[in-house]
């Protein structure tokens, strides 16, 4: 039995933490890796110490919850246990907060977020809107008997202009 060969996948911060909210949505984990730059910090560190194994099980990316953290562990085990959100520039850090180099989760990782996003959507409705060109959320009405299909009445969309 052969099993497929696992590989990193590269994102931008904001791709993973959509797939970690969506994982959590779900009450699934997944987990990812954030790289810094080595202009983020003032003495040289090897790219283990700046790479940071984060799960989506934290505050910041599970819905409903009070608080806001990320805590993540670097990989070379120098820095455990630290508050990402406090240091990075996307998150709290303000603008002398740690730059992000890249965003890596594992092949098995990013197929088990992208099947969670897909379920999602089908659960939530997504149809394509006429007006605006693109894919919008459709809220189905509970009561009432299916009325046939008219583009103005879908969730606010006004009919393209002739």
């Amino acid at each position: 039995m052969s099993e497929k060969a696992l590989c990193e996948v590269n994102m931008t911060y904001v791709t993973m933490r959509s797939y970690f909210r969506a994982a959590e949505r779900a009450r699934q984990h997944l987990s990812g890796f954030i790289v810094f730059s080595p202009a983020s910090f003032d003495k040289e560190y090897s790219v283990e110490s700046r790479t940071y194994a984060v799960s989506s099980d934290n505050k910041a990316f599970r819905p409903n919850i009070g608080g806001y953290s990320i805590y993540a562990s670097s990989l070379d085990g120098s820095d455990p246990c630290v508050r990402l959100e406090q240091y990075m520039a996307s998150e709290y850090g303000g603008k002398n907060g740690w730059q992000i180099e890249r965003c890596y989760m594992m092949s098995d990782e990013v197929e088990r977020a992208k099947a969670l996003m897909r379920k999602r959507r089908r659960r939530r409705g997504w149809r394509y809107c006429l007006s605006k060109q693109r894919i919008c959320p459709y809220r189905f009405r509970l009561t009432g008997a299916r009325r046939p299909y008219d583009p103005a009445k879908i969730h606010g969309c006004s009919p393209p202009k002739m």
